[in-house]
């Protein structure tokens, strides 16, 4: 995403090899679209993976060439130039967005320090991984979270230039393949097989660099085209119609060869687009080998565009396509933040916020119209001219133009400062963030108070709440009451509603915020809790308490929050617990397009099952969005309160089914109405 393909002034470039703009365009659009609407194009974020090969083919090829024009590589020469390609843009995009946000305040400044660090250095993907950041988390709004695969780029291109130094010294161009295609099936291998947080081996350079290697090896096994443009001069650098025109009286067979060659590559990018359209990020497959099967067929629509001779190249060198690849680092930087402001701004919770279309509508034009002006007069300027040139051109310009630049110049400057004093005021965590701690909070005074039990027993049952957590009565119990007499056979009193020290309740971020109040409402509740946690992991947390021997009788299940899930996994899940616990499955609120899909699913199977019950947080809540955080996700304490009164609601209905006579087969009739 950050390289240019056309020669700059002053420096050895390569002469622009077609198709490859209109890839990025492909590229870019898959990762805008899968920001902007994530449910059209579930695996967009694969256009990430493009770009890293892309940029390693043209980085690599770049440095073949200088060596074989110079007979060295310049490394100074070279991060100086890296420097004037990306600095300018990157730039611009954080003082104006740092500033907008420190003027709006409130999450979107939550974590600005950390992020601008980064930022500046370049590691925004170990600062990631440091702060705990999920890549689809929902705890804050991360203005620069798209920043991490830059950050992965530049630590490559600090390293590469001297890797490729030590390359030299082998005399085997097929050796040099082997051992660079050797680095990026480590990384591939290492990202498919290594256990740990996903988002560590998601923005790893080391687990991620397997794309940017392929690159680099397909421009080492092709450095023949390379050296052949070194030795044309820039000056003769031929144009895309004469790279690819095949030459006069090619034979048949020759023709024949470009022709596989292209509907190899076109079914390629075929490819490449039909995962980008179904693997999902939290697919067990992309980080097992779904992302590096993605940057496999990269190299190949890289290898078929770039033949001389290729149509497949021509299409792709498509005007349109062109315009935006050329611009795809600019939008790439300026699409993620804007998206996220225009969010905040519209997304004011006066009942369910804006409709899912207006944010995009109105980010995108914008996104666009800061590319168009950053490259124009910001990337492109300094690029070709340097910043010292473009300053001396600015000042040969009419003195009104003159004045404006400079203006413009001192309003940054200002703004930069105002911003620094901002940002360093704030106390950098969002509302939800706060609402999380509070419960990191309620459970850490819960684990250090020490047991009054001994090994194997349990603890004394503590009564059953009576009263909801909003202040609503609970439902009525008593032998005549009139939900008792509608059911036949049920004259008895029911059973009580299960205590807490017969919960296991096993959530993520939303049940962790309402984890006070949980733990009020059923004293001796244990709650296993944490952020980012997906129904993907529920077998194995299961399976986990299950071995230890702390499942309860009563299973609470919270985990439809941060991504979709096949509905085939819940009747995995029910046959983990076994046939002598109920489980209660609590429906998720988030403004995502899986929520309605997982809460559905989750419908569904409570109303197959005799010992599954949905609390239906979702339905609560609508009506109070009032009380969650900014992001419409976490409950502050009146929130919390009603995902506690909805579990309580669910723990209740499942004490007025009749117990099961005979076979355990029997659990799996429907739910008596």
């Amino acid at each position: 995403m950050t390289d240019t393909i056309t020669p700059t002034h002053g420096q050895s470039g390569l002469g622009r090899l077609a198709g490859l703009d209109g890839l990025r365009a492909i590229a870019v659009l898959l990762v805008v679209v899968y920001h902007a609407v994530p449910s059209t194009l579930v695996g967009g974020y694969l256009g990430v993976d493009v770009f890293f090969v892309i940029s390693g083919f043209l980085i690599t090829g770049l440095l073949l060439r200088e060596r074989t024009s110079t007979g060295s590589i310049r490394l100074g020469r070279f991060w100086i130039r890296r420097a004037r390609r990306l600095l300018p843009a990157l730039i611009l995009l954080l003082v104006v967005v740092t500033f907008t946000a420190a003027l709006i305040g409130g999450d979107l400044v939550a974590g600005l320090p950390e992020q601008l660090f980064g930022a500046a250095t370049f590691s925004s993907n170990w600062v990631a991984v440091a702060t705990g950041a999920d890549y689809i988390q929902l705890t804050s709004p991360d203005l620069y979270r798209n920043l991490w695969s830059l950050a992965v780029e530049e630590q490559f291109y600090l390293l590469w230039p001297i890797a490729m130094l030590a390359l030299a010294l082998v005399p085997s161009r097929s050796v040099r393949v082997v051992l660079i295609a050797a680095l990026a099936a480590a990384s591939a291998i290492a990202m498919a097989v290594l256990t740990g947080e996903a988002s560590r081996l998601y923005y790893g350079t080391d687990t991620h660099a397997f794309g940017l290697l392929m690159g680099a090896a397909l421009a080492v096994a092709l450095s023949g085209r390379f050296a052949a443009d070194a030795r044309a001069g820039d000056a003769d650098a031929r144009t895309v119609s004469a790279r690819l025109m095949p030459p006069p009286g090619t034979r048949r067979p020759h023709r024949i060869l470009l022709v596989l060659i292209d509907l190899l590559g076109l079914s390629a990018l075929v490819g490449i687009v039909l995962i980008g359209a179904t693997l999902a990020w939290t697919d067990p497959r992309a980080l097992g080998g779904g992302i590096a099967l993605a940057s496999a067929l990269t190299v190949v629509v890289i290898a078929a565009a770039t033949t001389p001779g290729s149509w497949f190249g021509r299409a792709l060198d498509v005007p349109p396509l062109r315009w935006i690849g050329e611009r795809s680092y600019g939008l790439y930087l300026w699409h993620w933040p804007v998206l996220v402001i225009v969010a905040v701004l519209v997304g004011a919770r006066d009942g369910g916020g804006a409709p899912w279309w207006v944010v995009p509508a109105i980010a995108l034009p914008i996104a666009v119209i800061a590319t168009v002006l950053s490259y124009r007069f910001v990337e492109t300027p300094i690029r070709r001219f340097g910043l010292r040139g473009a300053l001396d051109r600015l000042s040969a310009r009419p003195p009104a133009v003159r004045r404006t630049a400079w203006t413009l110049i001192a309003a940054a400057t200002v703004a930069s400062l105002l911003t620094a004093s901002l940002v360093a005021t704030d106390d950098g965590r969002s509302d939800a963030q706060a609402a999380i701690e509070r419960g990191e909070a309620a459970l850490a005074a819960l684990e250090s108070a020490a047991p009054t039990n001994g090994p194997g027993e349990t603890a004394a049952p503590s009564p059953a709440p009576t009263a909801s957590a909003t202040g609503a009565p609970s439902p009525d119990l008593s032998p005549d009451s009139p939900m008792l007499i509608a059911r036949p056979g049920m004259r008895p009193p029911p059973p009580p509603v299960a205590t807490g020290p017969e919960i296991s309740a096993i959530g993520d971020s939303v049940m962790l915020a309402s984890a006070p109040e949980l733990a009020a409402a059923f004293p001796g509740i244990a709650i296993d809790a944490t952020v980012s946690r997906h129904m993907d992991s529920a077998l194995d947390l299961i399976w986990a308490q299950l071995a230890a021997g702390t499942l309860r009788p009563v299973v609470v299940l919270a985990l439809g929050t941060n991504s979709g899930f096949d509905p085939a996994m819940l009747p995995a899940i029910s046959d983990a617990i076994g046939p002598d616990r109920q489980l209660v499955l609590v429906s998720a609120q988030a403004p995502r397009d899986w929520i309605a899909g997982n809460n559905q699913a989750m419908r569904d199977f409570s109303l197959r099952m005799r010992v599954v019950e949905l609390a239906d947080w979702y339905t609560a809540i609508q009506p109070r969005l009032d009380v969650l955080a900014s992001d419409d996700v976490h409950p502050g304490p009146t929130g919390a309160a009603i995902y506690t009164q909805s579990v309580l609601d669910a723990l209740t209905r499942l004490t007025l089914v009749p117990p099961l006579l005979g076979s355990n087969e029997l659990r799996w009739l429907p739910r008596p109405v």
